[in-house]
């Protein structure tokens, strides 16, 4: 099984973690450790350092994330492109091998679809993950196609 959480944090990638805040998939708690890893690379601010000193917040300990995100250079995204860049992170980790392809797309369908505004380019997940675990005869199929849908999105070429 793989650990989601991870995906956000083994990394420096400030777009990233923008796109997975704005998604809702970083929680308060792990805010800290994106700052301190953000200090260590030699960005500095005010807001940087006031969450890289809390010891697991919770939303409302936390200082303005625009600022924060603003510290490090990263531009606001919307909701829909956050979805988009975050599932995009998923599907390559599918085409990588890293990621199982239900477990990558039932993350999707679960952890980013609905909180990115059920964008149409992630539909083929919902379906393909639901059809997954309704269709046992099936499964080798549908990984498969799932692999195939994860190599679209994972190129950019997916259009609602």
């Amino acid at each position: 099984m793989v650990d989601f959480r991870s995906i956000w944090l083994e990394r420096f990638d400030p777009p990233l973690w923008h796109a997975a805040v704005t998604a809702g998939l970083i929680p308060p708690e792990d805010w800290p450790l994106l700052a301190q890893q953000a200090l260590e690379r030699g960005h500095d601010g005010k807001v940087i350092r006031s969450i890289a000193g809390l010891s697991r917040p919770t939303k409302s300990d936390l200082p303005s994330l625009e600022n924060f995100f603003s510290e490090l250079g990263s531009c606001p995204v919307s909701v829909h492109e956050s979805g988009l860049h975050t599932a995009r992170v998923i599907a390559r980790g599918i085409c990588a091998g890293r990621i199982e392809p239900y477990e990558g797309a039932n993350y999707i369908w679960r952890r980013i679809f609905y909180a990115a505004g059920e964008p149409e380019e992630l539909l083929s997940f919902v379906g393909l993950a639901s059809e997954y675990e309704d269709r046992l005869d099936y499964r080798t199929d549908i990984a498969s196609q799932i692999k195939e849908v994860a190599a679209e999105l994972a190129s950019g070429e997916v259009h609602a």
